[in-house]
This record gives structure tokens, C-alpha cells and sequence, in this order.
């Protein structure tokens, strides 16, 4: 996208552009090959099911990538939320979560907590990790993302997504237990992350160089 001028030596000002749209839903191979897993709920529940006495449906009502999302509902405890194997996420490499969650609801409060969490097995003992929690507002998707290794004799991995814990014996309000919408869920090596991002840097510095010797060439 570019503006310019038949009369090369008028000055002109140009303000509040805008782009409006859906955000696209194409990613490249070379896109996908960073991503040791991404789910974007375009062809399916693809492989998520329930944690506990919840249920997961698969909508087109919103999304915050391609026209899917899942719906989690009928949650009667914080932990319920929807849940996958991992089980690809190597033993002892750090690696970044990240997923976008909304919630709506005139009930419901205007912000709230959401949790990342990792569950597996050592020596036949169940482990919870929390990767990270975050306050998220109503109605409007938010990304919660976080970094965790696992150690190396961890198995039977599963990634979860839920609100916040309340402490037991606490009385449940309807936005401990609301429903909530999941989409664009990624894992991938925290190397990959940090490559990425030093090469958009790299990209940005390149630009405002050229830009400037535009300018004040």
C-alpha cells in the first residue's frame, strides 16, 4: 500500500488510514513448520475434548482467526475447560504457549482471570503446572501466552486452558464458571520465537534506514 503524486514536488499529508476486514486465514508452509502444534478449529475439534463435566462445540459465532472457534460451556468447576495431548513437546526445551480466549455475557463480570496450564505424569504422579494466568475483559478476544520446560522424565502430557482457581469451599459466582470461546492455539520452541521476532526487528531497522536516506538523502 502506497500513495503518491504526479507532481513530484507538492507536499501532502496523509492521515488516519485504516485496513477493515477479517484477518486472513492463510499461513504458509514455512509459517506451519514453525509451529510444533497449532489449532485453529477450521476442520474440527482436531483432537481437544473436554476436562471434566463441560462441553466443547465446535462455532462459527466467533473467532478470532478464519470463521471457527471452540465454545467451551455447562462448566460446573474452574478447572473444566477444554484440553489436548502434547505429548510432541520434547523433554527439557523451553517452549511458548499461546492461545486467544473471549468470554461474553451481560451476568457476567467485566474482566476475569483465564489460566494456561500443563498436567503430566513423574513416577506415576499426577503434576500441574500453571504456564501463566491473565485478566482478560469481556468481549474482546486476548492472547494469554507463556513459556514452560518440562522436565525429562515427563509423561502423558496434556495442555489445558481454564479460569482461575477459587479456593475450596468458596461459593461460586457465575463468572467463575462462564463459558468461554478458544481459538488460535500454538506451541512452539521459544528459539523459533525469538528468531522470528529478531528478524521482523532486523526488517523494521532496514526500513526506517531506507526511509530515512529517502528523506534525507
Amino acid at each position: 500500500l502506497y500513495y503518491d503524486c504526479e507532481n513530484t514536488t507538492l507536499d501532502f499529508c496523509i492521515d488516519d488510514i485504516s485496513i477493515t476486514g477479517k484477518k486472513s486465514t492463510v499461513v504458509s508452509e514455512d509459517e506451519n513448520n514453525d509451529y510444533l502444534y497449532r489449532f485453529d478449529f477450521e476442520n474440527g475439534n482436531e483432537t481437544w475434548r473436554p476436562r471434566g463435566d463441560n462441553r466443547l462445540i465446535r462455532t462459527d459465532e466467533y473467532s478470532h482467526t478464519g470463521s471457527h472457534s471452540i465454545y467451551v460451556t455447562n462448566r460446573t468447576r474452574t478447572w473444566n475447560g477444554p484440553t489436548v495431548n502434547i505429548n510432541k513437546v520434547e523433554r527439557g526445551v523451553n517452549y511458548f504457549y499461546s492461545a486467544y480466549v473471549m468470554y461474553n455475557g451481560e451476568n457476567l463480570n467485566d474482566s476475569h482471570k483465564m489460566r494456561m496450564e500443563v498436567e503430566y505424569n513423574i513416577d506415576g504422579q499426577a503434576v500441574y503446572q500453571l504456564i501463566t494466568e491473565k485478566e482478560i475483559k469481556k468481549g474482546y478476544w486476548t492472547e494469554i501466552s507463556g513459556m514452560y520446560t518440562l522436565p525429562e522424565n515427563a509423561i502423558d502430557v496434556m495442555f489445558h486452558i481454564q479460569t482461575a482457581n477459587i479456593t475450596d469451599g468458596s461459593v461460586l459466582s457465575a463468572t467463575d464458571l462462564m463459558p468461554f470461546y478458544v481459538d488460535t492455539v500454538t506451541v512452539t520452541e521459544t528459539s523459533v520465537v525469538h528468531r522470528k521476532t529478531a528478524m521482523k526487528l532486523f526488517a523494521v531497522l532496514i526500513a526506517g534506514s531506507l526511509l530515512s536516506l529517502g528523506i534525507y538523502g
